[in-house]
């Protein structure tokens, strides 16, 4: 019927290896702006306030039976601007995202620099 072949060949349309490059051929390096770190300390340093907000939320939940009550109550009942007021009654300085669903609650704080988001702490809570 069809030719039986014990030991196919395969064809590799390409080399499997690389190419063997010439030692003595220089290597092109791309060259590097100057390093500038005032950008990265500006962003540790407004991450260090997103910290503090994030520490005020904890302390809050860690410290108010109530408060975490009230949280978890209003969000089971979809209560959007109610859970929001309730975060922003901790103190909190800067923006932040509230998603939750039934069982664990989402922020995210933000932080800008001249117009420019330099940095988000994301903080995740199971209830």
């Amino acid at each position: 019927m069809y030719p039986y072949y014990p030991n196919p060949v395969y064809f590799i349309p390409y080399t499997p290896y690389e190419p063997i490059r010439n030692v003595y051929q220089p290597q092109i390096r791309p060259t590097y702006p100057e390093v500038n770190t005032d950008q990265l300390t500006e962003s540790a340093k407004s991450f260090q306030e997103l910290m503090k907000d994030a520490q005020l939320v904890l302390q809050k939940f860690a410290s108010s039976h109530q408060f975490s009550f009230d949280v978890i109550d209003a969000a089971q009942k979809s209560k959007d601007e109610k859970v929001k007021q309730l975060i922003k009654s901790t103190g909190i300085k800067h923006p932040v995202d509230i998603y939750y669903n039934p069982d664990s609650l989402r922020l995210t704080f933000r932080a800008k620099q001249d117009d420019i988001e330099c940095c988000k702490l994301t903080m995740a809570l199971h209830w």
